[in-house]
């Protein structure tokens, strides 16, 4: 048979369409898990600064609630920001427990009539000229 065959021609066609569709997912990131990662650390800069320990404290517990939300979320097929979720949950559950610490007076360092805030403006006005404004 030549190449230019009518019947060949007519026998690779069906071959042709009988290959399979593959379908593609597209993986999406939870919305809740880079959200609970952001709070927490909110809240561990919060619970940092001394004054507003309890605040962080508060943000803390709400960013670990939703990290748990983000984990179940995850679980699903093509949802991904697992680590995200789990990232924000330890972070939130420790400036949550500090923060709580922080408010009874158990850390000696850190309670709510501190301001480390001010303490490190004043330490770096000390230490590096150049932050400190010179009024004319």
């Amino acid at each position: 048979m030549t190449l230019l065959s009518p019947t060949l021609a007519r026998e690779e066609a069906p071959a042709a369409a009988a290959t399979p569709s593959v379908t593609v997912h597209r993986q999406r990131v939870s919305a809740v898990a880079p959200l609970s990662l952001l709070l927490s650390v909110i809240a561990a800069c919060a619970v940092a600064t001394g004054a507003l320990a309890g605040v962080g404290a508060i943000v803390g517990l709400i960013a670990a609630i939703l990290a748990v939300v983000g984990i179940v979320t995850t679980s699903r097929a093509f949802v991904s920001g697992k680590p995200d979720a789990v990232i924000g949950l330890l972070i939130g559950l420790a400036a949550a427990i500090v923060g709580a610490l922080a408010m009874t007076g158990r850390l000696s360092w850190l309670d709510p009539s501190t301001n480390e805030v001010a303490r490190l403006h004043d330490w770096l006005a000390a230490h590096v000229s150049w932050l400190t404004r010179t009024v004319r």
